[in-house]
């Protein structure tokens, strides 16, 4: 009981700490928001997936405390470790724990498979106060291995997380044309868990395998509008999901070549941190715009500038989920207080 009293104590200050970073970051600038990529190894290999091409190595301890402490220059207040597959590194709980050290919330990218009772028990101790476990369909299937199906107690521990860590669980899905029935199965299931859900559509990106995934027109129009009409509705009916509703109905005009969003990522609100700290404009691209060895660099105006170029090469093929929220998010202050504390409660 006492240690779950001193948990509880940590996670209300890392969430002060958090909300301060947000709300500074929009008042003058600067970033709230880090991923760090310990290495980039995974277990298992989605067809889709955009980061296959990236750098190889893994972060020591060391490079992680050099990350920390430029974090903490920049005023960042949550990080959440991402990959590859962050639970192959043997150094994850020791670099959680030193951000709740630092007062810095953190969060996981995870597919689940290595997610064990256990190894969340460690995880919750060392502080984790956030989970996103990726799950693309209920079975099986060759492009697909991250099953609910593939992982029988996946679903269990991610209650187990939320019921007895006080972890934010929630589940991220890449909707494609080739699961998009299972999609909204999981959908389903996870409202049945209380978990909240977060879907992206896979999409294009350069140095991408991901293009083959994508809803093409006019060839996929019909699926396309029957898929969103399903999710909107969904949404109407209570179910947790993330994005906003526009998110979904704007797809269509995306992929007509209409301008729907602006990415904000030229902002550096939120950036990426490689296994040898370098700096990322985004996890989709390998694209350095710093180190963060040298936090002064990342908001330089030549960073900011590249940024900027990036973005309009780029934003016209992209749309992905996590880009889009973050926009919207921060254009939308009072959706993200109600998102937060729907996440929260």
């Amino acid at each position: 009981m006492r240690r779950d009293r001193v948990r509880s104590a940590i996670g209300v200050t890392q969430t002060w700490n958090a909300a301060c970073s947000y709300v500074r970051s929009l008042a003058h600038g600067g970033a709230f928001f880090a991923y760090v990529a310990p290495l980039r190894a995974c277990n298992v290999e989605c067809g889709y997936c955009y980061q296959l091409d990236m750098q190889p190595g893994v972060m020591s301890p060391g490079g992680f405390g050099v990350c920390l402490d430029g974090l903490k220059q920049l005023g960042v207040g949550i990080v959440s470790f991402t990959g590859g597959e962050p639970l192959l590194w043997p150094h994850l709980e020791y670099a959680v724990k030193e951000c709740r050290r630092a007062r810095l919330a953190t969060h996981l990218n995870t597919n689940g498979r290595l997610l064990t009772d256990e190894r969340l028990g460690l995880l919750a101790d060392a502080g984790l106060m956030g989970m996103l476990v990726s799950v693309d369909s209920m079975k099986s299937a060759e492009d697909f291995p991250k099953s609910l199906a593939a992982n029988d107690r996946l679903l269990a521990t991610m209650e187990t997380a939320r019921r007895d860590f006080g972890i934010v669980a929630t589940c991220n899905i890449v909707l494609t044309p080739k699961n998009s029935d299972d999609a909204i199965e999981v959908v389903e299931a996870m409202h049945d868990a209380r978990i909240p859900v977060s879907i992206g559509f896979g999409d294009s990106e350069p140095g991408s395998s991901g293009g083959k995934y994508a809803f093409e027109l006019p060839r996929d129009r019909e699926l396309l509008r029957h898929v969103v009409a399903k999710i909107i509705d969904l949404k109407r009916m209570g179910r947790q999901i993330i994005e906003p509703a526009r998110y979904f109905a704007d797809y269509e005009q995306h992929l007509e070549g209409k301008t729907v969003w602006r990415c904000r990522k030229p902002n550096m609100r939120s950036f990426t941190i490689d296994p040898s700290g370098a700096v990322l404009l985004c996890s989709r691209l390998p694209l350095v715009i710093g180190s963060i060895r040298e936090p002064g660099s990342i908001s330089s105006e030549d960073s900011k500038a590249t940024a900027l170029r990036q973005v309009q090469e780029c934003s016209a093929r992209c749309y992905s989920n996590c880009s889009y929220n973050s926009a919207y998010y921060q254009d939308h202050v009072g959706a993200t207080l109600m998102q937060a504390a729907r996440l929260a409660f």
